[in-house]
């Protein structure tokens, strides 16, 4: 089932981007930063998590595959900007840009988000999604200026870092969960216990992510920022 919708994914975001007409060199870096971060060999993450919640209500995927592209391109764009603000990362298709171009290349992945879900065939649940997107980049855009905000300090306490980790992880986990369960058609206090799996999910990968971060030398520069 995941290889088969590695495929249909992989289609379906080819798809978009020649629609876009995208600049060669946009579209070849977009194309080589898919999946450049996963060292674990799964494909489109982000969007499994979206479908697995879909299946999880007992939804067809098909019907959220739309939320499952625009989850993936989504969180890419994220991803962008979190390295560009850390400068780490180096090894990645957009460190190799200078970062007002990897600034272009996350605006044009969230644009793209946006025409992925733009072809959710009923009008009132594409503006749904689209809502949620955008209360997402507002709370993950929060904590990233949070987190920014803390540099300086020697030390920050555990209230304000798991409201960061909260903020910036949990809220995209949290997206991709309940994106997955409204396309599948669950009802809202279904779609709520995702919401709240999903950001627990998402603060507990970043607390790991966050401790292999650390001691990481050669990618990362957590140590270095202490």
């Amino acid at each position: 089932m995941s290889l088969q919708f590695d495929q249909v994914i992989a289609t379906e975001i080819n798809q978009i981007l020649n629609r876009a007409q995208l600049n060669p060199e946009m579209l070849n870096t977009i194309k080589s930063a898919l999946n450049a971060d996963c060292q674990s060999g799964e494909l489109f993450r982000w969007a499994h998590l979206t479908l697995l919640s879909c299946e999880y209500v007992s939804g067809k995927s098909e019907v959220a595959l739309p939320g499952a592209i625009a989850m993936e391109l989504f969180a890419l764009a994220a991803d962008i900007f979190d390295d560009i603000q850390d400068q780490d990362n180096d090894n990645l298709p957009w460190r190799k840009l200078s970062d007002a171009n990897a600034i272009n290349l996350a605006l044009c992945l969230l644009m793209l988000c946006f025409e992925a879900v733009s072809v959710i065939p009923d009008n009132q649940l594409s503006r749904d999604i689209s809502a949620i997107f955008h209360r997402t980049g507002i709370t993950a855009s929060n904590g990233q200026f949070r987190e920014c905000l803390y540099d300086n300090r020697q030390q920050i306490t555990l209230e304000q870092y798991f409201e960061i980790v909260k903020q910036k992880s949990g809220s995209l986990t949290a997206c991709a969960c309940r994106i997955g369960a409204i396309l599948g058609g669950a009802q809202e206090a279904v779609t709520g216990q995702l919401k709240q799996f999903g950001t627990n999910f998402g603060i507990m990968s970043q607390i790991s992510n966050n401790l292999n971060d650390f001691l990481d030398f050669t990618r990362k520069k957590d140590f270095e920022k202490k």
